[in-house]
């Protein structure tokens, strides 16, 4: 879909409505009337389905389509232009934004479709950017006479910041991508880009502000009398995507210079949001409610999780809510998002800015599996590289003779790639010739057995010189400072070279796969000598840049991505479900129910194609032998637990070791269960529906659910204990979209139809033999 152009003129003054046009191709229409004074002209693009002419804005919103965690099909996104009342709206059924245009653009409105709410309490500025030193607001209105909540009638009386960057026009088209995805493996049917529809507003300044005009920066002040430096011809976009069938917005700025003048830009925040609170007590509290919603940006690091790994998204007190219930005014429910420090990049004549993407995701429950399901459609939709989902092993020997066993086994056994592992001697920074030619033999091999070949790579916490490492401020040298305690920096001489090497050698070589250990967790370097940044404040933002351009230059390329830490948003496949490494140095038999209470927590939030486990086939931290399962014909029934724990999650392990089997029995013991997982892949891979957590002492229980599959879910019980258990066991059936009855097949085929109470539940009877398992599948 083309772009459709909005061209926004407004008065000198912006604080009356001026003429605003509509560019069309195909036809015209000119409505001419009077409002605030000045005449209004309208000539409208082509009347698509995304871009609508309609009198009354709440009319094309529907709210009874059914549950879209079941059937999203119905939720389709639109935006919709009323020009009676100068706004536009983008909504999709279940989550809805609303801007007025006039006097300046600003959100008016942001709602909860799924249960109604309102979300938003007060009018903000669409973004804020500091430029060479000055604080200047994008859009935004101003007057509101009470923070609490926003009413209608207050709307039409707020006035424009004239020292604002004013709306000067908007277009309306279809999502794009961000950068390109090579489907290169097995992954979910899901669109990229994600389909929905964009937005985009363009703020500017075409005149210097009036002297001495009133200015209310959002969090800044200014000396009174002071005007604010023009900064012209640099135009702002505010940008926003709403997808089809899931209540997810997506934002970002970008700063073009038009100007003949480099322009510093200092600091942004490119989403500030005034939002109801979570919760409203009167005393100062360390464990605040937060709103409603699930916030995070591709700007994330440094973590396992989206909390753990945001750096940009923060709900904090709005010094504008001078009305709310706590005494001290500190209330977290003012959404800002911004980065931890920087950019504080010169942007040259000509040149532009992009920020990082928001994307905001109101939830309509609180039940943890609910929520849980909710970010788990939204990664599966914003980054849909996560469902890829390969079958791994991790060779201990980058030895060619060692690694053509590996590919040989894997090939034998279903496996799909081969990781030269950490410790193997593979040395991905080697220039050498005959090595790289080596490799590329090796990776010609695997292909030709229609096996992945990848291999793996230490950036961070390690040392390299110091010159090359992270500079500690308060020393100006290394050590003490980073997060790992020595790092290089990205942006050194080292890390230069560093990413050139990493490049070509998927260039020279042909391998499938970065296994990235470290990665970038977000280390400010002090140096002033690096070549990659000019100092301290925009030392993060160009290392972030560089490694996320690697990484998504990896996406294009299908080069799948094992990286321990929450790159997911900029094209890494998959992370650690979460787990204590030294864990794998227990007793074999502790280490299964570990692995399966991992499993539990890791599937929150994560998808189980998102998070990797691992099995030590050989000695991993220590334990010694009653740690490790080698050989692996003697220790059978702990290698094949193991394999259950992992293909019955969907979850892909480190298989780290010599070989995948040693025996025609482990190798009948392995095929088996890569066979019932490739059997039920997409079920298998589908949602985790958390019915009772592994405790060692009774059964426990995991469902996977997919409404839209033939299999509607597939059940995985397990018995730790030393007796057999017989009991009944309830599972909620909401999920899987049935209604009335549940086909139920066990391993042996058999089939029992169960009629659903009216919770959406069956009860079903149990009867497994001790420290065994059991699976069903169930269907219509």
């Amino acid at each position: 879909m083309t772009e459709h152009n909005v061209s926004i003129q407004q008065s000198s003054s912006r604080t009356g409505l001026a003429p605003y046009f509509i560019s069309s191709r195909i036809s015209c229409i000119k409505l001419a009337g009077k409002l605030f004074g000045l005449s209004l002209m309208i000539v409208l693009s082509c009347l698509l389905s995304s871009c609508t002419l309609c009198a009354d804005s709440k009319s094309f919103v529907e709210r009874e389509n059914g549950d879209w965690l079941i059937d999203p099909s119905p939720y389709k996104a639109e935006v919709k232009v009323n020009e009676q009342s100068h706004e536009v709206v983008l909504s999709n059924g279940l989550v809805r934004r609303v801007w007025r245009l006039q006097p300046n653009a600003a959100t008016i409105a942001l709602d909860n479709l799924m249960t109604g709410e309102s979300m938003l309490r007060g009018v903000k500025p669409e973004a804020v950017l500091e430029l060479d030193g000055r604080h200047f607001e994008i859009g935004g209105l101003k007057g509101q006479p009470n923070y609490a909540y926003l009413l209608p009638e207050w709307i039409d009386k707020l006035t424009s910041d004239p020292n604002a960057f004013g709306l000067e026009g908007l277009a309306v088209g279809k999502t794009k991508e961000p950068f390109s995805w090579k489907r290169k493996r097995y992954s979910t049917d899901m669109p990229w880009p994600p389909a929905g529809v964009s937005l985009r507003l363009d703020f500017c300044f075409k005149e210097p502000p009036q002297p001495n005009a009133p200015r209310q920066p959002f969090g800044e002040q200014e000396q009174t009398g002071q005007t604010t430096a023009y900064p012209k011809d640099i135009t702002v976009s505010v940008h926003y995507e709403m997808y089809d069938g899931i209540p997810v917005i997506c934002k970002w700025i970008e700063v073009q210079n038009g100007s003949g003048q480099p322009v510093k830009l200092n600091s942004f925040k490119s989403e500030i949001l005034a939002i109801v609170e979570g919760e409203s007590p009167v005393d100062e509290s360390p464990y605040w409610a937060e709103p409603g919603m699930h916030v995070e940006s591709d700007y994330a690091f440094g973590g396992m999780n989206a909390a753990g790994a945001n750096k940009t998204c923060l709900f904090v007190p709005d010094p504008e809510y001078k009305t709310q219930v706590n005494y001290l005014c500190k209330t977290p429910c003012l959404l800002v998002c911004t980065l931890p420090g920087g950019p504080d990049i010169t942007i040259q004549p000509g040149d532009k800015f992009v920020s990082f993407r928001t994307f905001e995701l109101p939830y309509d429950s609180t039940d943890r599996e609910r929520r849980g399901l909710a970010v788990r459609r939204m990664y599966r939709t914003i980054a849909p590289w996560v469902t890829e989902n390969p079958i791994l092993m991790h060779v201990r020997s980058a030895e060619p003779k060692s690694v053509r066993l590996a590919i040989d086994q894997c090939a034998e056994a279903g496996f799909e790639m081969v990781i030269l592992t950490f410790g193997s001697g593979f040395n991905i920074e080697s220039e050498n010739p005959e090595y790289l030619a080596e490799l590329k033999e090796l990776a010609d091999y695997a292909h030709s057995r229609e096996i992945e070949l990848g291999g793996y790579s230490l950036l961070a916490s390690r040392q390299v010189s110091d010159q090359d490492d992270v500079v500690n401020p308060a020393t100006g040298k290394p050590g003490g400072f980073a997060r790992f305690g020595n790092s290089p920096c990205i942006g050194s001489k080292w890390g230069q070279e560093y990413f050139r090497k990493l490049y070509a050698f998927y260039e020279k070589t042909g391998f499938d796969l970065l296994e990235h250990d470290g990665s970038y967790p977000g280390d400010f370097c002090a140096s002033t000598a690096h070549p990659g940044h000019a100092g301290y404040a925009d030392s993060q933002h160009t290392q972030h840049r560089t490694i996320t351009d690697f990484y998504k230059w990896c996406r294009g390329k299908g080069i799948y991505l094992n990286v321990p830490d929450y790159y997911y948003l900029s094209g890494t496949n998959k992370s650690g479900m979460g787990y204590r490494e030294t864990n794998w140095s227990l007793p074999r038999a502790q280490q299964i129910i570990h692995g399966r209470q991992n499993i539990y927590d890791g599937t929150w939030e994560k998808t189980p194609s998102m998070g990797w486990m691992f099995v030590p086939l050989t000695q991993y931290h220590g334990g010694g032998a009653a740690a490790t399962i080698e050989p692996l014909e003697e220790h059978l029934d702990a290698y094949e637990a193991h394999l259950a724990n992992n293909f019955g999650a969907g979850v892909q392990a480190c298989y780290r070791g010599p070989r995948l089997y040693d025996s025609e029995k482990t190798k009948a013991v392995v095929k088996k269960w890569v066979d019932f997982y490739r059997s039920h892949r997409q079920i298998l891979d589908s949602d985790i529906i958390h019915i009772r957590r592994a405790d060692g002492k009774d059964i426990d229980c995991m469902m996977h659910v997919n409404s839209q599959l033939r299999e509607k879910a597939l059940v995985m019980v397990y018995n730790p204990a030393k007796s057999p258990v017989r009991k009944n066991l309830k599972l909620p059936m909401y999920y899987t979209g049935l209604t009335e009855t549940a086909r139920l097949r066990n391993p042996d085929g058999k089939d029992r139809v169960y009629k659903l109470d009216r919770q959406y539940n069956i009860t079903i009877p149990v009867e497994i033999s001790a420290e065994s398992l059991t699976w069903f599948v169930i269907t219509e």
